[in-house]
C-alpha cells in the first residue's frame, strides 16, 4: 500500500489507504482538425500543448473508533474539495515526481457497517509529471558571467526567476555555444525591488501588484530548452537572481 499527498495532506494523516497502484495516463497531443470541403484527409493544425489527463486513485478507510460515517465520510470530501483550483499532487509510486491537479467529480461512498468505505478518487491534472529536481534553485549572484544550466529532459521548460536589483537585464541563449545560440531570448527589468516572472503564467509581479508595464521581453518569456542552456546578467548595482527551471515529462 502506497501513500499519496494532495493539497499537503496525506492519505496516513486522513487513515486511509490506497488499494492499488494508480494506471498511468498520459496526454494526447493539443491538435486543431480542420476538414476542408472537397480535399481527401483533414488538415492538421499542431498547437504545441498536451491535453489533461486523470489520476485514479481507489482508496478505503476504516473508521477510528468512536466515529461514524457519516463524520468520516465528510472529513474525506473535506479533504479532496480543500483546494481551490489546481494544488500539488503526489504519491509513493512516482516518488521522483508531482503534478498539479484538481478534484472536481462527484463521487459516492458505501457504507459498510457503519466502520469501512471505499471511493474512487479521480483527479484532472495538468499534464506535465514535474521533476522534483526542477524545483531545485539556482542563485546568481555574478554580473557578466556564462552561467550553465542544463535541461535533463526532452521538454522545453517554463522556470520561474526572482529577479532583485536596479535595471537588472538577463540573457537566456540555448545551444553548446553561447557565442553561436540556437536561441536567444532577454529579460529587460527597470523596477527598484525584487520581481517575480512566471512563464508558464506568462506573468510579471511584485509581492503585491503586476509589474508587467516595468519589464521588456524579447523573444517572449524565457525557456529552457533540451541540453544546454546559458544565463548571463548585467545590473547596475548589486544583483541576486533566483532561478527555479520547473523541469518536466509526460
Amino acid at each position: 500500500m502506497g501513500e499519496m499527498i494532495f493539497n499537503g495532506i496525506s492519505t496516513v494523516n486522513m487513515g486511509v489507504v490506497i488499494q492499488t497502484p494508480p494506471t498511468y495516463e498520459f496526454p494526447s497531443r493539443d491538435y486543431t482538425v480542420v476538414h476542408v470541403e472537397g480535399k481527401t484527409g483533414d488538415v492538421i493544425i499542431d498547437n504545441g500543448a498536451y491535453q489533461n489527463v486523470r489520476r485514479t486513485y481507489y482508496i478505503a478507510s476504516v473508521f477510528r473508533n468512536n466515529t461514524n460515517f457519516v463524520l468520516n465520510a465528510g472529513a474525506i470530501i473535506a479533504w479532496l474539495m480543500s483546494a481551490k483550483g489546481y494544488a500539488r499532487l503526489e504519491d509513493s509510486y512516482e516518488p521522483d515526481y508531482f503534478r498539479l491537479a484538481m478534484y472536481r467529480n462527484q463521487g459516492e461512498m458505501r457504507n459498510i457497517y457503519d466502520k469501512v468505505t471505499t471511493l474512487s478518487v479521480i483527479f484532472e491534472c495538468k499534464p506535465q509529471r514535474y521533476l522534483k529536481t526542477g524545483e531545485v534553485e539556482q542563485i546568481i549572484t555574478e554580473k557578466d558571467t556564462y552561467v550553465m544550466i542544463v535541461n535533463p529532459t526532452d521538454y522545453i521548460a517554463l522556470p520561474n526567476i526572482i529577479v532583485g536589483g536596479v535595471d537588472v537585464t538577463i540573457d537566456f541563449y540555448a545551444g553548446e555555444d553561447y557565442n553561436n545560440p540556437d536561441k536567444t531570448s532577454k529579460i529587460e527589468m527597470t523596477y527598484d525591488g525584487v520581481g517575480y516572472i512566471d512563464s508558464e503564467l506568462q506573468d510579471c509581479h511584485d509581492t503585491i501588484s503586476f509589474i508587467n508595464d516595468k519589464v521588456v521581453l524579447t523573444n517572449g518569456f524565457p525557456k529552457f530548452y533540451p541540453g544546454v542552456n546559458w544565463v548571463k546578467v548585467t545590473a547596475a548595482g548589486e544583483v541576486q537572481i533566483t532561478i527555479k527551471p520547473k523541469w518536466w515529462l509526460l
